[in-house]
Protein backbone atom coordinates (compact mmCIF):
# COMPACT_ATOMS: atom_id res chain seq x y z
CA UNK A 1 0.00 0.00 0.00
CA UNK A 2 1.00 3.27 -0.80
CA UNK A 3 2.54 5.70 1.68
CA UNK A 4 -0.42 8.07 0.49
CA UNK A 5 -3.15 5.77 0.40
CA UNK A 6 -1.88 4.57 4.45
CA UNK A 7 -1.98 8.64 5.16
CA UNK A 8 -5.18 8.61 3.50
CA UNK A 9 -6.95 5.47 5.23
CA UNK A 10 -5.92 7.51 8.97
CA UNK A 11 -6.91 10.61 8.33
CA UNK A 12 -10.63 9.13 7.28
CA UNK A 13 -11.08 6.82 10.12
CA UNK A 14 -9.46 9.84 12.81
CA UNK A 15 -11.78 12.25 11.33
CA UNK A 16 -15.04 9.77 10.99
CA UNK A 17 -14.16 8.69 14.86
CA UNK A 18 -14.25 12.90 15.57
CA UNK A 19 -17.04 13.95 13.83
CA UNK A 20 -18.99 11.38 14.98
CA UNK A 21 -18.41 12.13 18.21
CA UNK A 22 -19.80 15.48 19.13
CA UNK A 23 -23.13 14.25 17.97
CA UNK A 24 -23.35 11.10 19.57
CA UNK A 25 -22.34 12.92 22.89
CA UNK A 26 -25.47 15.50 21.96
CA UNK A 27 -27.49 12.42 21.67
CA UNK A 28 -26.39 11.00 24.75
CA UNK A 29 -27.02 13.75 26.63
CA UNK A 30 -30.10 13.91 25.90
CA UNK A 31 -30.61 10.55 28.14
CA UNK A 32 -28.17 12.00 30.93
CA UNK A 33 -25.09 10.15 29.52
CA UNK A 34 -21.92 11.02 28.81
CA UNK A 35 -19.67 9.22 26.38
CA UNK A 36 -17.89 6.92 29.29
CA UNK A 37 -20.65 6.24 31.04
CA UNK A 38 -22.41 4.69 27.94
CA UNK A 39 -19.88 2.77 27.08
CA UNK A 40 -19.72 1.35 30.90
CA UNK A 41 -23.16 0.67 30.53
CA UNK A 42 -23.14 -1.46 27.57
CA UNK A 43 -19.57 -3.47 28.63
CA UNK A 44 -21.52 -4.24 32.11
CA UNK A 45 -24.74 -5.30 29.86
CA UNK A 46 -22.48 -7.36 27.39
CA UNK A 47 -20.31 -9.25 30.15
CA UNK A 48 -22.69 -8.98 33.10
CA UNK A 49 -20.63 -9.72 36.35
CA UNK A 50 -17.62 -8.28 35.48
CA UNK A 51 -15.00 -6.50 37.58
CA UNK A 52 -13.34 -3.22 37.33
CA UNK A 53 -10.40 -4.00 36.41
CA UNK A 54 -11.51 -6.75 33.72
CA UNK A 55 -13.96 -3.97 32.24
CA UNK A 56 -10.80 -1.52 31.98
CA UNK A 57 -8.80 -4.49 30.15
CA UNK A 58 -12.10 -5.20 27.93
CA UNK A 59 -13.18 -1.47 26.97
CA UNK A 60 -9.72 0.10 26.85
CA UNK A 61 -10.36 2.56 29.14
CA UNK A 62 -8.30 4.11 31.92
CA UNK A 63 -9.09 2.95 35.46
CA UNK A 64 -9.34 5.93 37.25
CA UNK A 65 -11.72 7.11 34.60
CA UNK A 66 -13.68 4.02 34.96
CA UNK A 67 -13.65 4.54 38.88
CA UNK A 68 -15.16 7.70 38.78
CA UNK A 69 -17.81 7.02 36.42
CA UNK A 70 -19.12 3.76 38.01
CA UNK A 71 -19.76 6.04 41.19
CA UNK A 72 -21.62 8.00 39.35
CA UNK A 73 -23.48 4.99 37.55
CA UNK A 74 -24.31 3.89 40.88
CA UNK A 75 -25.34 6.95 42.49
CA UNK A 76 -28.09 7.33 39.55
CA UNK A 77 -29.18 3.52 40.33
CA UNK A 78 -28.10 2.57 37.45
CA UNK A 79 -25.43 -0.19 38.33
CA UNK A 80 -24.69 -2.77 41.75
CA UNK A 81 -21.67 -3.70 43.15
CA UNK A 82 -21.56 -7.34 44.31
CA UNK A 83 -18.62 -8.52 46.71
CA UNK A 84 -16.70 -11.06 44.40
CA UNK A 85 -16.43 -13.77 47.02
CA UNK A 86 -13.78 -15.27 45.01
CA UNK A 87 -11.59 -12.43 45.82
CA UNK A 88 -13.74 -10.15 48.67
CA UNK A 89 -11.65 -6.62 47.29
CA UNK A 90 -13.11 -7.06 44.06
CA UNK A 91 -16.99 -6.45 42.90
CA UNK A 92 -19.28 -7.65 40.28
CA UNK A 93 -20.75 -5.06 38.39
CA UNK A 94 -24.75 -5.39 37.48
CA UNK A 95 -27.46 -2.76 35.67
CA UNK A 96 -30.55 -2.15 37.64
CA UNK A 97 -33.37 -2.45 36.05
CA UNK A 98 -33.34 1.64 35.60
CA UNK A 99 -29.53 0.98 33.85
CA UNK A 100 -31.13 -1.35 31.41
CA UNK A 101 -33.76 0.61 30.71
CA UNK A 102 -31.47 3.68 30.13
CA UNK A 103 -29.64 0.83 27.90
CA UNK A 104 -32.05 0.49 26.02
CA UNK A 105 -32.68 4.09 25.06
CA UNK A 106 -29.02 4.60 24.41
CA UNK A 107 -28.19 1.62 21.76
CA UNK A 108 -31.45 3.31 20.19
CA UNK A 109 -30.63 6.48 19.98
CA UNK A 110 -26.65 5.11 18.75
CA UNK A 111 -28.49 2.64 16.15
CA UNK A 112 -30.85 6.04 14.69
CA UNK A 113 -27.37 7.65 14.49
CA UNK A 114 -25.70 4.99 12.71
CA UNK A 115 -28.12 3.93 10.64
CA UNK A 116 -28.81 7.54 8.95
CA UNK A 117 -25.31 8.13 8.49
CA UNK A 118 -25.02 4.60 6.48
CA UNK A 119 -27.54 4.69 4.49
CA UNK A 120 -25.54 5.98 1.64
CA UNK A 121 -24.46 2.46 1.45
CA UNK A 122 -26.27 -0.51 -0.09
CA UNK A 123 -26.53 -3.95 1.06
CA UNK A 124 -23.32 -5.25 -0.28
CA UNK A 125 -21.32 -2.19 0.05
CA UNK A 126 -21.82 -2.58 4.25
CA UNK A 127 -21.15 -6.00 3.83
CA UNK A 128 -17.60 -5.05 2.45
CA UNK A 129 -17.34 -2.22 5.26
CA UNK A 130 -17.80 -4.16 7.68
CA UNK A 131 -15.62 -6.77 6.97
CA UNK A 132 -12.74 -4.30 6.18
CA UNK A 133 -13.27 -3.23 9.78
CA UNK A 134 -13.25 -6.20 11.50
CA UNK A 135 -9.84 -7.03 9.73
CA UNK A 136 -8.79 -3.83 10.66
CA UNK A 137 -9.61 -4.51 14.55
CA UNK A 138 -8.28 -7.98 14.22
CA UNK A 139 -5.08 -6.62 12.90
CA UNK A 140 -4.54 -4.03 15.48
CA UNK A 141 -5.06 -6.72 17.99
Amino acid sequence: MSENNVELCAKYISLIYRKSGEPIKKLLKSIGLTSTQSILIIGIHRNSGINQKDLSNTLYIDTGAISKNLRILEDRNLIYRIVDESNRRNFKLYLTEDGKELLEKNEGLQMEFWEKSLEIFDQNELEQFKSFLERLEDNIG
